[in-house]
């Protein structure tokens, strides 16, 4: 049996997550739902054959580059790596 949700609860999902994206997560890369790649070392694979080098400054902290040194993306999850990794490559 599917529950449905009601348009109010709907809404309110949506506002979130336009809330997020535009003012906390502006690359959307917190919605990790769809993340095709199941391990983090796939993502840095797939991001190193993309031409991006990632290195990690701290315990939850990583900076990924392109080839040239901006612009620099600050990743703060793993989840947020994974998504990077599916949405740009």
């Amino acid at each position: 049996m599917a529950t449905a949700t009601s348009p109010l609860a709907q809404a309110a999902d949506v506002r979130q997550l336009r809330t997020r994206r535009s003012r906390k997560d502006v690359l959307g890369l917190s919605d990790t739902r769809a993340t095709a790649h199941p391990t983090l070392l796939q993502a840095f694979q797939t991001l190193a054959q993309a031409g991006y080098h990632v290195s990690q400054t701290g315990p939850t902290h990583w900076i990924i580059r392109g080839r040239t040194p901006l612009p620099e993306f600050h990743c703060y999850s793993e989840g947020e790596i994974q998504q990077f990794a599916a949405s740009r490559t």
